[in-house]
């Protein structure tokens, strides 16, 4: 059985066109979604599965940096100018993955087949406007990520507001009405007619029993939230006041007492701590830093004079090498992070700071919040650091289209890299096309040289496309995601990943495949594989189409099979390549022959029959489909990373055939082995937009 349920995000947003009140920030709703919930996927695990990948201070701070973009941009609730539905997408994204997909029990995964874009409604509207909520709906605030409160509404005469177990008793009715843990007196005044009704005739045994479990795991989820903060009425009548508002509603509702907690008094600093303090500042106004170095080597003071720097910000250049310096024992212990963050420095003393780190042990460069870099900075880190394996660029001056630019022209500065954190990289709708034609052509030769190496040059990103026989044949994709750069090991352990989970019954399988992030950490012993998936951090968002028009520089993964493989066919895979260099050829070659009718044209010559210029590049041979190994082969030679022995074994395993994981009631389905795809099959897969 189905059940319609709904779940809202809010956070306090500055209105647009504020004009008297420009710092003053207002809740409203930034996120809505809705989904036809079964009994086996109760929405409280939903809630709680969100909350965990918020958690994560490193999806925290993507979520904080999208929030902060959206202050200015939208008028308050109800108001215009509206918020998309999409306006916040790594944000949704991860509620996505959170609200569809439930694999936190490997024996009992559940995916529930719904797309990314299918959950999303409309956020301007009431929280109880949208159609049925007969059970009920959840609001999240997620203003401060890793501060979250929650609560749960049912659209009543009286508007209540209700922890998560309040809720679940009243959504799975008990025979005495009480809480198990608990007892009934926070249920006292609430009568049966309260409760929603669960079909039981009480002759299925069972269903009896599959419905205890999904209560027992209801209130297994209830319980964790807790420590979470409960939202109050008077924040949802700032964001709907047309339900939470006004009089006519419970005088007493349930709250989530939070306990405050003595703050420890911090001691004061050793008076020679505070004079070091000093120390760096006047250092910083007369520009002289020898009275620091002098220090560098006493125990216990680089610490503190790192503190005093962090809370100095403002670094002129001639101390970036000290600062530098003074970091060291810090990217020691971290694990490899050299995080500059914190500070405002211009490029230049960035560029003296990089080689002062050991260049072979750091891992992650943080730039974020800098307003003085330069594109080219992203080059110079990546070549500085041979085992880089991410680089955040949040909220500086390098803007979306810059960075797209770099991962046209400059691909290889991206080879070694996992993770790359920056706005262009968190949307969902694919840039502009550079891909179009223009009508009339340049009359210079030179000119349609540049104008080919303009539209043949888009970034050398990786596509995973999905479909089945049966859309295929229509020429449809059901599952097209994209992402602008690679890292060659890191997508195969997430492609074995897919087939040996419950991704592929999923249209978000994809692009959770290419959005998964690469810790920097070794994880805890004690964290096992169900730990590691609730708290996983997701990097990016891949857009919903390609990058590359042409498809002449990306790498494909096409896989042909249904949904679980529930219809009887022999599935299929390929990894796909379209060689370069005939394309280029062929794009040349066709902007000529449009070169030369146009010429002929305005030279009044009779019109020259193109019938035989090639419509799209993918009329010629110049098609290449790949293995698991040929793949390997293929990206060492553009010079990336190959991929271990090791993970190539896994993901042959993957798609040898066998179990996999699905929501049947064993858990498991017997599947066909992937079959590499033919060249005529995989054309199919790259036709020109």
């Amino acid at each position: 059985m189905s059940e319609p349920h709904k779940a809202f995000l809010i956070a306090r947003l500055i209105p647009s066109s504020s004009k008297g009140e420009q710092s003053k920030a207002y809740y409203r709703c930034i996120a809505a979604f809705q989904h036809r919930w079964s009994y086996t996927f109760p929405q409280i695990a939903a809630v709680r599965r969100f909350l965990d990948l918020l958690s994560n201070a490193e999806n925290a701070n993507i979520v904080r940096d999208e929030i902060r973009r959206a202050q200015g941009k939208y008028a308050r609730q109800g108001k215009r100018p509206a918020m998309p539905a999409l306006s916040f997408p790594y944000t949704q994204f991860l509620f996505s993955q959170a609200w569809n997909m439930d694999i936190d029990n490997p024996s009992t995964p559940y995916v529930t087949g719904i797309g990314f874009e299918q959950s999303v409604f409309n956020p301007n509207i009431g929280c109880f406007s949208h159609g049925s909520s007969i059970n009920g709906i959840a609001i999240i605030d997620i203003t401060d990520p890793l501060d979250p409160a929650y609560c749960y509404s049912l659209d009543r005469r009286d508007i209540c507001i209700l922890t998560a177990e309040r809720y679940v008793r009243i959504y799975y009715k008990d025979e005495d009405g009480e809480s198990e843990s608990e007892g009934g007196s926070e249920d006292e005044g609430e009568g049966e007619g309260d409760m929603l009704e669960i079909d039981d005739d009480g002759d299925d045994p069972e269903g009896e029993r599959i419905a205890q479990e999904i209560k027992a795991n209801a209130m297994r989820h209830a319980a964790s939230l807790k420590v979470v903060r409960l939202l109050t009425r008077d924040v949802l009548a700032e964001v709907w006041p047309e339900y939470f508002s006004g009089n006519g509603f419970p005088e007493q509702e349930e709250l989530l007492i939070k306990q405050e907690t003595d703050l420890h008094r911090s001691l004061l600093p050793p008076l020679a701590d505070l004079a070091l303090s000093q120390l760096v500042k006047q250092c910083a106004l007369d520009d002289d830093w020898e009275p620091l170095e002098q220090l560098a080597d006493m125990p216990g003071k680089p610490e503190v004079i790192a503190a005093a720097l962090i809370s100095q910000k403002d670094i002129p250049d001639s101390g970036s090498a000290l600062l530098a310096k003074f970091l060291l024992s810090e990217v020691g212990k971290n694990g490899g992070i050299v995080d500059l963050s914190r500070f405002t420095l211009s490029v230049d003393a960035i560029r003296v700071m990089l080689p002062l780190f050991p260049c072979d042990t750091v891992k992650a460069v943080d730039l974020s919040g800098n307003q003085n870099l330069t594109p080219d900075i992203v080059v110079d880190v990546t070549s500085t650091y041979p085992n880089l394996i991410r680089l955040m660029l949040l909220n500086t001056n390098i803007t979306n289209k810059q960075v797209m630019g770099l991962l046209a022209t400059k691909p290889e500065a991206f080879y070694r890299l996992h993770d790359f954190v920056h706005p262009a990289l968190l949307v969902r709708v694919s840039p502009p096309s550079n891909a179009n034609i223009p009508k009339d052509l340049p009359a210079a030769f030179e000119d349609l040289q540049a104008l080919h190496k303009r539209i043949s040059t888009a970034p050398r990103g990786f596509t995973f496309m999905q479909a089945d026989k049966v859309n295929l044949l229509d020429g449809q994709i059901a599952s097209m995601t994209s992402i602008p750069f690679f890292h060659s090991e890191k997508v195969l352990l997430r492609l074995t990943k897919f087939f040996t989970d419950s991704f592929v019954g999923s249209q978000l399988g994809p692009s959770m495949v290419l959005a998964a992030g690469t810790p920097l950490r070794s994880q805890p012993r004690d964290m096992n594989e169900r730990q590691h998936w609730l708290h996983r951090w997701i990097s990016m968002v891949p857009i919903r189409g390609i990058y590359d028009t042409w498809r002449a520089h990306e790498w494909i993964f096409a896989l042909n099979c249904t949904p679980h493989f529930k219809r009887r066919q022999e599935p299929t895979y390929a990894f796909i390549k379209v060689d370069e260099e005939a394309h280029n050829e062929w794009l040349f070659n066709m902007l000529k022959e449009e070169w030369e009718v146009n010429e002929g044209k305005k030279n009044g010559e009779a019109p020259k029959d193109v019938s035989g210029v090639a419509v799209t590049p993918f009329s010629l041979e110049n098609v290449k489909v790949y293995d698991v190994r040929g793949f390997a082969d293929a990206v060492e030679k553009e010079g990336r990373p190959r991929p271990s022995e090791e993970v190539m074994v896994a993901f042959e395993e993957a798609i040898a055939g066998g179990r996999i994981r699905r929501s049947v009631p064993t858990g498991f389905l017997e599947v066909p082995p992937l079959v590499l795809m033919d060249i005529e099959e995989a054309k199919q897969y790259i036709f020109a937009n």
